[in-house]
């Protein structure tokens, strides 16, 4: 077996003898007309990720070329697959069964429920109790798009990222589309729990709704409460309905707070110059930052968000906590008052003795451990590329890349498991912070407030309005009518003194707009009757083309320009008053507010948080370094000499005209089970392993030290 070959034939054998590889079979299911199932892309792809090389498919299959069909036998099946039929299998999975295949790939087959299990992973509040961190974060995947000419001479035009990207925000990645990811995450281990891929900007709500299930089942099987569990989340659900979906799970959480305008009510100022700030824990790399407990706000939802039944979200109330740091120009994140950066965090369902404010700012920006990790999966596992453009076969294959960074974290924490006890918990030493805020801090702008109109704007403007009018129809009763109408029978006539159109129905229309020269020099004056002035004429089939109930008579008369430009004048003039008077009407007459919700722009409730002080302890952990782990697993797993030996039994090849079972007569749909033992080794084969390695090595694998064989 290649020397790059060692660490996938090691990881298939104990796959194999796990059993999870006859689990991975029959959960796996791909609906195809033939050929390879689920269980020989998943053997295939392992043995790429723990290749540990940035290549692609191809070129990892050329690698193995030569111990193809041994390497295939350590999974129990007949031969490996090739890069054209992983591509065609990815293409045919389907997003139900991945998702279903998903939590227990890499929760329980992983075997990273033993380091979940282990106090190392836990992160201590400041009462000493440990809590389970899990993170949740996505990321982009931008796709650049070539020109595609387009001509009689080409086919049509298809772009293969069109299942699997879409439009969306970006970030500092340039794309013109883009594949969002979503994963679950423990934040002490490291491990991976659920993932989720999904064109542009992703399923927020889906994807969370799925998470927290997830999340929920895992603690479950640890056996922990999920009020001992901890969600750091980005800000981008900061809102209502984000957080309506944790609170109903049962899940604490802290997130930002995306409501900046909560910083400039006159009761949240005072109490950002009357309050205590204490420093928060930082590495000594960025701005110094302090923080306080705001108090209890209520977030209202905005006004276009509603549940999956239509019904709305009801308001919700957390604890906030403010921070602050000096800067100078504008706020990337909450608001700049007075030389000072303010930004807001939501500590949900926390109680404020366990987890005091500057410990939950420091636990929100403690989720850039994340975005390392996501580094580090970059380099161990390469999942920065496409697998496939149909995107259930990508999740399915970065799902099996994430179990493979699974695996290795759980192998190597076997290896050396850390003990039980946990160090000593150092005591609480909180830092007052002495920079004053500026006084001027409490002081807020004073919105101006509608003013009511004078009594006497709304005659003054119908006064002015009824003149325009008069002024216009002096100019259109000088038009020669007669000729103008000459050509229209049934009976349409001008109302001088009115400066309207009557039609044969005796229906009123009016001028409304002045077009544009017309090829005889001319322009054109439209007249038109008022909405539903015709829904119910009795001559309205002959009259109008239109098939739309509110549609009314339009017709137009061309005039020279020296007379039609007054009168475009003066429409402007009376249009500008229709305008001017509906606004002061609605302004003395407000129409009544149906709405219950609060007008936009009222003050969010905010009442004080009680009063207590502090733990005893410093929030300290996790203490388990996962990249560690894996590191030491991949090393020992390298160093690894495998030899495998297969011999397989002489199988006569069928005849095509013998039929031997109704089934293959009539060419029924083959069962799951017939499915998979089309690529199994066949009865008879006989499959020796060998793994060769120093006595130290195979001793921490668990591997016993005169060699492994297995048939």
């Amino acid at each position: 077996m290649p020397d790059v070959l060692g660490p996938a034939a090691l990881e298939l054998l104990a796959l194999s003898e796990s059993g999870v590889l006859e689990e991975v079979g029959r959960r796996l299911r791909v609906v195809r007309e033939g050929g390879y199932v689920g269980l020989d892309v998943f053997i295939f792809l392992v043995s790429y990720f723990y290749c540990g090389e940035n290549v692609g498919l191809r070129a990892f299959y050329e690698r193995a070329r030569e111990a193809k069909k041994e390497l295939a036998a350590l999974g129990g099946r007949r031969s490996l697959m090739t890069p054209s039929s992983v591509s065609r299998l990815l293409s045919a999975v389907e997003a139900a069964s991945v998702r279903k295949l998903s939590s227990w790939l890499l929760v329980e087959a992983s075997g990273v429920l033993d380091v979940l299990r282990h106090p190392w992973v836990q992160t201590r509040d400041a009462r000493g109790e440990g809590w389970h961190v899990f993170e949740r974060d996505g990321r982009v995947h931008a796709l650049r798009h070539r020109a595609l000419p387009e001509d009689e001479t080409r086919p049509a035009a298809r772009r293969r990222s069109d299942d699997i990207a879409a439009p969306g925000y970006s970030g500092r990645k340039r794309g013109d589309v883009q594949v969002h990811r979503t994963v679950l995450q423990h934040g002490g281990s490291g491990a991976y729990l659920n993932l989720r891929i999904a064109p542009g900007n992703g399923e927020r709500r889906t994807e969370l709704a799925a998470d927290l299930a997830v999340l929920r089942g895992v603690v479950a099987q640890l056996g922990v409460s999920p009020k001992r569990t901890l969600l750091r989340m980005d800000g981008e659900f900061g809102w209502v309905p984000s957080l309506s979906l944790v609170r109903e799970a049962g899940i604490p959480c802290i997130t930002r707070i995306t409501r900046p305008g909560l910083l400039d009510q006159l009761d949240v100022r005072r109490r950002l110059v009357e309050g205590t700030w204490c420093r928060v824990p930082d590495s000594g790399s960025g701005p110094m930052r302090s923080a306080m407990d705001l108090g209890l706000v209520t977030l209202r939802p905005d006004r276009a968000s509603v549940r999956e039944d239509g019904t709305p979200f009801e308001p919700i109330e957390l604890r906030a906590v403010v921070s602050r740091y000096p800067r100078e120009g504008s706020a990337e994140h909450g608001r700049v008052i007075e030389g000072w950066q303010y930004e807001l965090f939501a500590a949900m369902d926390l109680e404020a003795d366990a987890w005091p404010a500057p410990d939950v700012v420091a636990m929100y920006f403690g989720r850039s451990s994340q975005e390392n990790r996501f580094i580090q999966e970059d380099r161990e596992v390469h999942l920065q590329r496409i697998f496939s453009y149909c995107a259930a076969g990508q999740e399915l294959a970065t799902l099996i890349g994430l179990f493979t960074w699974n695996r290795a974290l759980a192998c190597g924490f076997k290896m050396a498991p850390p003990p039980e006890e946990m160090p000593k918990q150092p005591p609480r030493r909180d830092e007052t912070d002495p920079r004053p805020v500026p006084e001027t801090t409490a002081t807020v702008e004073a919105v101006p407030q509608p003013q009511p109109p004078p009594p006497d704007l709304l005659a003054q403007t119908q006064e002015a309005l009824d003149h325009a009018n008069a002024a216009l129809a002096e100019l259109t009763d000088a038009l020669d009518w007669n000729h103008l109408l000459r050509r229209r029978v049934g009976g349409w006539r001008y109302l001088t003194g009115e400066g309207l159109l009557a039609c044969p129905a005796n229906r009123r229309l009016a001028p409304t707009s002045v077009g544009s020269m017309s090829r005889s020099r001319k322009m054109r004056i439209h007249y038109i009757a008022s909405a539903g002035t015709c829904t119910d004429c009795p001559r309205r089939a002959g009259c109008l083309n239109s098939v739309r109930p509110g549609a009314t008579k339009l017709t137009c008369f061309l005039v020279a320009p020296d007379v039609a430009l007054p009168i475009q004048e003066r429409l402007q003039t009376v249009h500008l008053l229709r305008r001017k008077l509906r606004s002061v009407d609605a302004m003395t007459n407000p129409p009544p507010n149906r709405d219950r919700r609060p007008p936009k722009g009222t003050p969010l409730p905010l009442r004080p948080c009680e009063d207590v002080s502090p733990g005893a302890y410093a929030t300290d952990g996790p203490f388990l370094a996962p990249a560690v782990a894996r590191r030491r697993f991949r090393e020992a797993s390298r160093q690894l000499q495998v030899r495998v030996r297969l011999h397989l039994p002489a199988v006569p090849k069928p005849n095509p005209l013998f039929l031997p079972s109704a089934s293959q007569r009539q060419r029924r749909r083959l069962s799951w089970q017939a499915r998979t033992e089309r690529y199994a080794l066949p009865d008879g084969s006989d499959l020796e392993v060998v793994i060769e390695a120093k006595a130290e090595v195979l001793r921490r694998l668990g591997l016993p030290v005169s060699g492994s064989a297995a048939a």
